[in-house]
C-alpha cells in the first residue's frame, strides 16, 4: 500500500495518521501532536537526527519495546 501511495500520489499532498512510524520516514514533513496540540513539525529524518525531538523520542521508544522500525 505504501508503495502505491508513493508512486501514484507523489504529486499530491497526503495527510496520514500513522501508528507505525517507519511508514512516515519517506514523507517530506511530519506533524507531531500531543493531546490535540501541535508540538512539532519537520522532516522526519531531520527530527530523528536529534534525540531531543518528540518524534525521535517516540520512534526510539518503539525500538526499546522491540518493535521493528526501519531507518
Amino acid at each position: 500500500m505504501q508503495a502505491v501511495i508513493r508512486s501514484e500520489f507523489s504529486h499530491c499532498t497526503i495527510i496520514t495518521i500513522a501508528h507505525r512510524l517507519d511508514s512516515l520516514l519517506d514523507f517530506d514533513t511530519v506533524a507531531v501532536m500531543d493531546m490535540g496540540e501541535l508540538i512539532e513539525v519537520g522532516n522526519p529524518r531531520a527530527l530523528l537526527g536529534s534525540k531531543n525531538t518528540a518524534f525521535s523520542k517516540l520512534y526510539y521508544s518503539g525500538m526499546d519495546k522491540g518493535k521493528r522500525l526501519a531507518c
